[in-house]
């Protein structure tokens, strides 16, 4: 139980092992899908591509933690007005991998 826990706490509040579970971890589309679960809670297999951000509990506040990880993870820059034009997750997938 202790080891859930700490999973759990990792997963929210680092980039941790904890991220890196689920099998479609290693492209980018899975590693922002592991980084929306750790700012929402929304578990990363539940996300898909054309999902609105909003439906996937993306708001203001956590739209800025979530930007501030994927600039670290993924070496991009990120500006609100780039971010504020993504409509789904594969809007920021694409940005992403069109900017590495």
């Amino acid at each position: 139980m202790a080891n859930d826990l700490t999973a759990q706490l990792q997963a929210h509040f680092s980039s941790g092992p904890a991220e890196e579970s689920t099998s479609s971890a290693g492209d980018t589309y899975g590693e922002l899908c592991q980084l929306i679960e750790s700012v929402t809670g929304v578990n990363a297999d539940d996300i898909e591509r054309d999902k609105a951000l909003a439906d996937v509990d993306l708001r203001s506040l956590t739209m800025i933690e979530l930007t501030v990880k994927a600039e670290e993870k993924f070496k991009v820059r990120l500006d609100e007005e780039t971010v504020l034009g993504f409509s789904t997750v594969g809007d920021f997938v694409q940005y992403v991998e069109d900017h590495q």
